[in-house]
């Protein structure tokens, strides 16, 4: 979850123009397609085992699993 994080500021910080975004400290910046290839791979490590983890509440088919899949897609059509 830290560098799915690390990977959105990264993308944020091209986006707006803003070198602390994606470089952090004296270490080479993170290039953007690098970025975008992180975003993409992440939800896959994240899932690959449902067994554990978010991936476990997501595919329950208990009322908290439900419950997760509605809210994903209304938190985020409420995002500004």
């Amino acid at each position: 979850m830290i560098l799915l994080f690390l990977v959105y500021f990264s993308i944020l910080g091209y986006v707006f123009n803003i070198e602390a975004g994606y470089r952090i400290g004296g270490l080479t910046p993170m290039a953007l397609i690098t970025a975008f290839n992180f975003l993409l791979l992440i939800p896959g490590l994240l899932f690959a085992d449902t067994r554990f983890g978010v991936a476990e509440i997501l595919s329950s088919p208990l009322r908290g699993g439900r419950l997760m899949r509605l809210m994903i897609p209304l938190s985020c059509s409420f995002h500004r």
